[in-house]
C-alpha cells in the first residue's frame, strides 16, 4: 500500500469511528468531503465480502452423506465446482 493509501486508510478509519456525518468530519480535518467519499468507497470495494448460504435440512442431510454437488457460478465467467471425491 502507498502512502497515499495509507493515509486516507487513516481518514476513513477515524471518520468511521467518529460518529460524524461525511461533510463534518472532512470540514474539520481540512479535506474534501468528495475526496473523503471517494477513498471511503475505494477501501469498501477492496474489501472481500462473505454471504452466508443458508440451508434446509434436505441439504444438511444431502451433506451428511456426502451426496452433494454443488456448482457457483461467479462473475467473469469462473466456475466453483464442490463435489465428493
Amino acid at each position: 500500500m502507498s502512502k497515499l493509501q495509507d493515509g486516507w486508510l487513516s481518514q476513513v478509519k477515524a471518520y468511521q469511528e467518529s460518529g460524524k456525518g461525511q461533510k463534518e468530519f472532512a470540514s474539520e480535518r481540512g479535506i474534501s468531503p468528495s475526496q473523503l467519499n471517494y477513498w471511503i468507497r475505494k477501501f469498501e470495494e477492496s474489501e472481500p465480502k462473505f454471504i452466508e448460504l443458508k440451508t434446509g435440512p434436505k441439504v444438511k442431510e444431502a451433506i451428511r452423506r456426502s451426496e452433494l454437488e454443488i456448482e457457483l457460478s461467479l462473475p467473469g465467467g469462473v466456475v466453483l465446482r464442490m463435489n465428493k471425491a
